[in-house]
């Protein structure tokens, strides 16, 4: 009991100075001023982003830049949100626009592992992500095809991959006749033609079959900009429309963006998506330089001035922690401090965690509706020893699941120790190293301090607590 009430204390000290800091996501103007939040939607009644509830009941809502209603909206959408902010993680809605990442038909498929899959959307790389990527319409992760249409909702990362936040079907590819959408910085331009990427352009430099929107001089290499059109071949598309893809437009006082950090030059230079950021001033969470590079998922909260994000804030989101078990009791869950317990884990569920009901689909549910035996699956980060959730699931009993980081590990006994927790094997445990099925001794040979091992003790009627795990696995480090 004194353990359990020392992470309490600790983690519910965490919640405080989120609250502080503005519940996680945003600013703390609540002088007036205006907002722009660009995010993924998170949560419903009415539209939460970055860790704020807009109210939207008096909102335009655009997608695409066709007129929409808040019905339209879905879960991992990434939005930008014009408003005032009129207190702590809450604010006025006056405006919301959703632009997807690109939208084409599948060229190919990588399966990665059985819950990642990459695939290619015009020359363009998209991972997609099972309990990560939502997904609508006729989507599903297990029945995505080559020549499917889809649109795409997502964050870049270091690597030029869209990390799909969401899924919509659009039919399937007729060529001629499919429309796509592609952003990319134009090369090789010609009279009519230039190149986004692996994908030839064709468009009518009259403007009479082509609209050009905010491009007086029309075309030109080195813009980046938006093309919309029909596929005409499987790499070549007749533009009906080409836009910048500079989508903020002027400076904005209060300004919030979350994605993941590439060129990574240190603090004062790096971006975010297409925001170039200076964080050279900014509080840091956590507090520690080395925590931020290439590829590491960030939220932003700044001014945007001359088209760079000076920062004030930056805090780390993301993470390679994976817990998936039940809940042992209902003093599990304490809505107000913000922390749910799972195999003794305290973890932090903060206004910027996206919280899912998969098993019942209840409406605007939270903590609050959480009771003993119901099964979570949380994913998120390790901050001072507590467990930062940046998504948390509510679904069906399933196989307990306990990833992060290795603290510790024995060979002769042959225990792991992830979070805290010191995991045992035996002689029936199936161990892989990077996908690749080893002994026993070759697995613990082949493990360094600070690894991401994934240990899972398969459903067995108890999913509060972990027996004895019946895989172990050495898994990539995506944060690295």
């Amino acid at each position: 009991m004194k353990t359990k009430l020392f992470w309490r204390v600790l983690v519910g000290g965490l919640a405080v100075l989120a609250l502080a800091c503005g519940g996680g996501g945003g600013g703390s103007s609540s002088d007036g001023g205006g907002t722009v939040s660009q995010g993924e939607i998170t949560g419903f009644g009415s539209v939460f982003v970055n860790g704020v509830r807009w109210k939207t009941g008096e909102a335009s809502i655009r997608l695409d830049g066709e007129r929409a209603n808040e019905d339209d909206l879905r879960l991992g959408m990434i939005v930008i949100v014009r408003g005032e902010r009129t207190g702590p993680g809450v604010g006025i809605a006056s405006r919301v626009d959703f632009y997807d990442a690109i939208e084409g038909p599948v060229a190919s498929i990588d399966v990665l592992d059985v819950d990642v899959k990459e695939l290619m959307i015009l020359g363009q790389r998209v991972r997609v992500e099972r309990g990560v990527t939502e997904f609508d319409d006729d989507a599903m992760f297990d029945t995505l095809a080559v020549d499917q249409v889809l649109e795409v909702s997502g964050s870049v990362d270091a690597d030029g991959t869209v990390r799909a936040s969401h899924i919509e079907s659009e039919g399937t590819l007729m060529l001629g006749a499919t429309r796509v959408e592609l952003i990319g910085t134009i090369e090789d331009l010609a009279t009519d033609t230039f190149r986004l990427g692996t994908v030839t352009v064709t468009f009518d430099p009259s403007g009479l079959l082509t609209e050009f929107d905010d491009l007086p001089d029309g075309p030109q290499n080195g813009l980046r900009v938006e093309v919309e059109g029909v596929l005409t071949a499987a790499d070549a598309i007749n533009a009906e429309e080409i836009e910048l893809a500079d989508r903020l437009g002027d400076d904005v006082e209060d300004f919030e963006t979350e994605g993941f950090i590439s060129e990574f030059m240190g603090l004062g230079s790096f971006r975010v998506g297409d925001v170039l950021v200076d964080a050279s001033g900014a509080e840091l969470e956590p507090n520690d330089p080395a925590s931020f590079r290439d590829g590491v998922r960030v939220e932003v909260e700044g001014s945007l001035r001359d088209g760079v994000l000076v920062a004030e804030e930056l805090k780390r989101r993301g993470g390679v922690v994976e817990l998936e078990a039940a809940l042992a009791s209902d003093l599990d869950v304490d809505p107000e401090a913000g922390i749910v317990t799972l195999l003794g884990v305290p973890i932090l569920v903060d206004a910027s965690t996206q919280i899912e009901d998969d098993r019942d689909g209840l409406e605007g549910f939270s903590l609050a509706d959480l009771r003993a035996g119901d099964f979570l699956e949380v994913r998120g980060f390790q901050l001072d020893g507590a467990v930062i959730a940046s998504h948390l699931e509510r679904d069906d009993v399933d196989d307990v699941v306990v990833q992060g980081r290795l603290e510790a590990f024995d060979a002769m006994a042959g225990t792991v120790t992830l979070l805290g927790l010191e995991i045992p094997t035996d002689e029936l445990t199936e161990f892989e190293l990077l996908d690749s099925d080893v002994t026993q001794e070759d697995f613990f040979m082949g493990l360094l301090l600070g690894d991401v091992v994934k240990a899972q003790d398969d459903n067995d009627g108890d999913a509060t607590t972990f027996d004895v795990a019946d895989e172990v696995e050495l898994e990539e480090d995506d944060e690295n």
